[in-house]
């Protein structure tokens, strides 16, 4: 009977051990999901500009096709972004700095990502201005009737 408690005894010891492995993985997991390599942020600076369909302005999970335009590299999602981008490259290639209006090169600009959508700005003090109030810039950057809203798909 004093074998039967002592090893019943050493199996709750290991399932308690295993558990708190579980456990401890799972937390480790959640704690680095941000981190994943080739998972987009769904807010913030994007460092990785590979990572953005320069058509729909959306950030993806891996590394979009790349299209030289002007000595510059830009990037898209699929061969119908890169077909589109390459139909029209002077404009697709450009968009408006939401904190001041400006032009800016999407080659070049500087990316943040809101709620997975990305802003590209002419400098650091709009991307900073922007990342503080996202909001108070959307809403006074209502596009005109004249301008094409970006083409929403998933791949």
């Amino acid at each position: 009977m004093t074998i039967l408690k002592q090893g019943e005894g050493r199996m709750k010891r290991l399932n308690r051990v295993w558990l708190s492995i579980g456990l401890l993985g799972l937390l480790a997991a959640a704690t680095n999901a941000e981190s994943v390599p080739g998972a987009p942020m769904s807010t913030g600076r994007v460092e990785d500009r590979r990572l953005v369909c320069m058509i729909d302005d959306n950030l993806q999970k891996t590394p979009g096709l790349e299209y030289a335009y002007q000595g510059k590299t830009y990037y898209l999602c699929c061969a119908g972004c890169l077909k589109r981008f390459a139909s029209d490259p002077e404009r697709f290639s450009h968009t408006m700095d939401p904190v001041s209006g400006q032009p800016v090169d999407k080659a070049q600009a500087l990316i943040y990502s809101y709620d997975g959508h990305a802003y590209f700005f002419a400098n650091e003090a709009h991307l900073g201005a922007f990342a503080k109030e996202p909001a108070q810039f959307l809403q006074q950057a209502q596009p005109s009737s004249g301008d094409e809203a970006p083409v929403q798909h998933r791949h």
